[in-house]
Formats: structure tokens, C-alpha cells, sequence
């Protein structure tokens, strides 16, 4: 139904091709706006990942990260993770 419709307003071959799926920028995430958040979150002694995952694996993830290796999607994950627990009162 969708693809009818959207025939009406753009090319057929557009409207016809397959799903593509979407990709987030989170690399350059990790190095901007979530950066201070994500370092601040993972390394503040309350974290609650201490537990489960060696602090100083999380602090080479984020040096490496911003000296150009690509760790964008394993601190995201790391993050989420963190603060999810943090809403959840999961440790």
C-alpha cells in the first residue's frame, strides 16, 4: 500500500527498490556530544558495570576510540547498557 502511494510522488524505480537499512553515525557520536557523557557514565566509580566488565577494557575502549580506532558501537552498547541498569535499578 505504502509503494502505491509513494509511486503517485516519486519515481517508480525508487518507490520499487528493496529496504536499505540505516546506519547511525555512532562513531562520530562517541567523539562528540555522547563523548563526556559516555566517559562520565562508564568511569564514575558508581557505575554500575563495574561488576561485569573491567574498567580499564572501558578506558582503553574510550582512548583508542578517540585516537581514531573504531570502538563507536561497543561503547554505545556499554552505555546503553549503564544507563538502562541506572533506570531499571539493575546491577
Amino acid at each position: 500500500l505504502m509503494r502505491d502511494a509513494a509511486r503517485t510522488v516519486m519515481p517508480s524505480a525508487l518507490a520499487s527498490r528493496p529496504k536499505q537499512g540505516f546506519k547511525p553515525p555512532v562513531d562520530a557520536w562517541m567523539r562528540g556530544r555522547l563523548k563526556p557523557l559516555a566517559t562520565e557514565a562508564l568511569l564514575e566509580p558508581s557505575s554500575r558495570l563495574r561488576d561485569h566488565v573491567d574498567i580499564a577494557v572501558i578506558r582503553r575502549l574510550i582512548d583508542d576510540h578517540a585516537a581514531g580506532r573504531s570502538n563507536g558501537h561497543r561503547l554505545w552498547t556499554l552505555l546503553v547498557h549503564e544507563l538502562w541498569s541506572r533506570a531499571y535499578g539493575v546491577a
